[in-house]
């Protein structure tokens, strides 16, 4: 049978932008799942990937623009749970947001450093290593959210793949 009449509400949880952390699915999802509890499928959706670095506290030079000194490594496995209940991470998005703002709905002083990134060949195991090139005026104490998606039933579904603390400090320009 299929869901289509979820199919509204699970497309919402993307426009909320909002994710809580503990890798669990967003509010609305939650209210989805114990509304339609019959549908058991719902409550054994997980985070697939693991957040491998940056570490809680991690401190960078912002050099200008010149290179890119903000480091993520995160483990994307590939295979399908023996239940085949959800899918494997699709896409995983980085934002920093200034450790000021409350929460996690990124205001208008996040910094996007990347939206659908994606293992290179979909290899059971691979990893996301990628470096960032901040913009230049990025300084400061952020939380670097890091959201994971799947497919789970023809929807997209979002987790919360962590948020640690990082600092940023930035170089004078005549260090180089």
């Amino acid at each position: 049978m299929m869901y289509f009449f979820l199919l509204p509400i699970l497309i919402s949880v993307l426009g909320l932008g909002a994710l809580p952390s503990g890798s669990q699915p967003t509010e609305l999802l939650k209210r989805t799942i114990h509304a339609n509890a019959s549908h058991h499928q719902f409550s054994q959706l997980n985070l697939a990937g693991t957040l491998l670095m940056p570490a809680e506290g991690a401190q960078y030079v912002n050099q200008g623009g010149a290179m890119g000194d903000i480091q993520l490594v995160y483990n994307c496995p590939t295979t399908f749970p023996q239940s085949n209940i959800g899918e494997r991470t699709l896409a995983i998005d980085v934002v920093l947001v200034p450790r000021r703002e409350q929460g996690f709905n990124p205001g208008p002083s996040r910094v996007i450093l990347a939206r659908g990134l994606r293992a290179r060949n979909g290899l059971s195991g691979e990893k996301i290593q990628v470096n960032f090139v901040p913009p230049i005026s990025t300084c400061g104490d952020y939380r670097m959210i890091v959201t994971e998606s799947q497919i789970f039933q023809n929807a997209v579904v979002q987790f919360s793949a962590g948020a640690p603390a990082v600092s940023v400090a930035c170089s004078p320009m005549d260090d180089f």
